[in-house]
């Protein structure tokens, strides 16, 4: 999605915004939706083509045009999964003296995420035209739901996991680990 954020985008959608209305004013039809649609597949074949969609280093992992998995890690702040199927593993995220906060996004595809429910975590979904759903079942088309651990404490640390979905689906399903050692009841 920086492709969107860019510069280059802005300035040349401010560029064409300016020539259709230049044209438009001596008369010329200039088809300005059309021909940003076309430079948009352009752009969108031209990345295929080499690759420019898989990117799993720094602070953020976007995959796109596949289906596979990735591991959720310590300071990875934003996943997100671009038409294609994407499970993101975040169970072995736990927060530290302050909240572990986490983006992930699906745009015209699935993610799927899996979160520990020992951890102390938040959950805060959003779609449009899309489904995002929480571990407790619920889910939303059109807006925002939200949702928090049995373990989760407000004031507290916690893993904060935003989820997005856009003409995609983005579901979070919580997994229990095993307790540690030092939590198990001594048997009577």
């Amino acid at each position: 999605m920086g492709f969107f954020s860019s510069a280059f985008f802005w300035g040349g959608l401010v560029i064409l915004i300016g020539l259709s209305i230049i044209l438009h004013s001596m008369g010329i039809k200039f088809p300005l939706f059309r021909f940003a649609i076309g430079i948009f597949f352009v752009w969108l074949g031209l990345s295929i083509i080499f690759g420019a969609f898989r990117r799993t280093g720094g602070k953020d992992q976007t995959v796109a045009f596949e289906s596979t998995s990735v591991e959720g890690r310590k300071g990875a702040s934003e996943f997100n999964a671009i038409f294609g199927s994407v499970e993101f593993d975040l169970t072995g995220l736990r927060p530290g003296d302050r909240d572990e906060k986490v983006e992930v996004n699906a745009v015209f595809g699935e993610a799927k995420v899996i979160v520990d429910m020992n951890t102390p975590l938040r959950i805060e979904a959003s779609a449009a035209f899309g489904q995002a759903k929480v571990p407790d079942g619920s889910s939303v088309a059109f807006g925002d739901t939200r949702y928090e651990s049995p373990s989760y404490r407000q004031g507290e640390p916690a893993l904060v996991v935003k989820v997005s979905a856009v003409f995609g689906s983005a579901a979070v399903s919580g997994v229990h680990s095993a307790p540690a050692p030092d939590t198990v009841p001594a048997s009577q």
